[in-house]
């Protein structure tokens, strides 16, 4: 019986390609019943890394915020200054946080390491101080006013808004906008990574004022 077995196995094994080959066209030894795929994950790092370097800016954080101020301007008539009015103003603006990542050499600041990526970017920075014109609440203790004061109260209106910029962007920092931007940051990196190479990866970033703008 065993010898029986032994001969019928070596039948199949001979004829089992003879056979496929001439009734069903098949050639055996393209056939792969078990495959698998090896990711070439320095490959794919590569290019995670040139998706970042197409990356000109990162907007990472917000600020929103409001400031209140009050001027005195004295009003003119025939060139004399006659009395003070009060003018007051609720100013809301936006303050943004980014990381300008052009003209930054990447490739000079990462590396793949078993399995870790080190990656080390600009600090972020304030990118922009938007005010908010047309929600600004406004008034003035006297109305209307001599022509010659028009003037005046244009350039103190200007200064005020630029005032406004300045304590926005104090209020911004005092509440930790860079921080939250880094925070950001490297979450933002650390998934357009993943994505491409895998969650198996890990990623490490740090931050130096190589080519950030201290704003």
């Amino acid at each position: 019986k065993l010898g029986s077995l032994i001969l019928i196995l070596v039948i199949v094994v001979f004829l089992a390609p003879v056979l496929a080959r001439e009734i069903f066209g098949l050639d055996l030894k393209d056939l792969q019943i078990f495959s698998s795929t090896t990711v070439d994950i320095s490959e794919n790092f590569q290019v995670a890394i040139s998706e970042i370097e197409m990356i000109e800016e990162l907007a990472l954080a917000e600020y929103h915020g409001v400031v209140f101020l009050r001027e005195s301007i004295p009003v003119k008539f025939l060139g004399f200054s006659i009395y003070d009015i009060e003018l007051w103003k609720h100013i809301p603006g936006v303050v943004r946080a980014s990381i300008d990542l052009s003209g930054y050499d990447l490739n000079e600041h990462v590396y793949f390491e078993e399995g870790i990526v080190y990656l080390m970017l600009p600090e972020p920075s304030i990118d922009t101080c938007e005010l908010i014109f047309n929600e600004i609440a406004e008034g003035i203790s006297l109305s209307p006013l001599p022509l010659e004061s028009a003037t005046d109260i244009g350039l103190v209106e200007d200064a005020m808004y630029e005032s406004a910029r300045v304590q926005l962007i104090e209020k911004a920092l005092a509440a930790g906008i860079l921080d939250i931007a880094e925070e950001q940051a490297v979450c933002d990196i650390d998934a357009l990574i993943k994505t491409v190479c895998g969650d198996e990866i890990s990623v490490e970033v740090e931050f130096t004022t190589e080519g950030s703008d201290d704003g």
